[in-house]
């Protein structure tokens, strides 16, 4: 491909390491995490209520597709001796469900949501998909879900949203959704720092 100055722009390529080097807007996020860890500015939430009964099999396959499709969701970060930070793709991650039943004593969903969306994550270590399941009654359910913005955005809400939807629907009508191979966004961040260091920078 050509820019609009001429300059030849490398493919996008499908990298073999699990180890990856971090895209700009990563680099900030964890240098916005590494000043307050704590904080919960840079979660992104969404959320659906779900009526009818439920299928908790199919919940759990459909979470597991969107983990399996989107990888920056298993990513974790590796901060090195030298200070500079790598990124490793898990492999074979299960969504982990968060649930609360309304019918057990002193439930509260809302402080049950609050801290789903408010508890910090642990970028080094924890899952960056965050899943709640709040049971109000057999047939009306409200789930939620929380990601940090180092590996997602608002726009990834509705992709993800549109995912689960599509893989619930079909596990339910007996069909399974197959995850084709396609770029990672770790092979977005190589790409981003070699084309600026062939000079385009400059």
């Amino acid at each position: 491909s050509l820019t609009s100055n001429g300059s030849v722009i490398s493919p996008l390529l499908r990298a073999e390491s699990a180890h990856q080097t971090l895209s700009y807007a990563q680099e900030r996020q964890w240098f916005l995490w590494k000043l307050a860890p704590e904080s919960d500015a840079y979660h992104i939430t969404g959320g659906l209520i779900l009526e009818g009964m439920l299928d908790f099999t199919a919940l759990q396959n459909a979470l597991d597709y969107i983990l399996e499709k989107h990888d920056a969701l298993r990513t974790r970060f590796v901060e090195h001796q030298d200070a500079s930070v790598t990124q490793v793709i898990e492999h074979d991650v299960k969504a982990d469900i968060q649930r609360l039943d309304c019918a057990s004593p002193n439930a509260d969903p809302e402080a049950f949501k609050s801290g789903l969306v408010r508890t910090p994550f642990d970028l080094t270590a924890d899952q960056l998909l965050r899943v709640g399941l709040v049971t109000y009654a057999n047939d009306k359910h409200e789930l939620v879900v929380v990601m940090h913005h180092i590996a997602s955005d608002g726009w990834s809400v509705n992709l993800i949203i549109a995912d689960f939807v599509a893989a619930y629907s079909a596990t339910i009508k007996g069909h399974v959704l197959e995850v084709t191979e396609q770029p990672r966004y770790s092979d977005y961040a190589h790409w981003q720092k070699q084309w600026l260091e062939e000079g385009e920078d400059a």
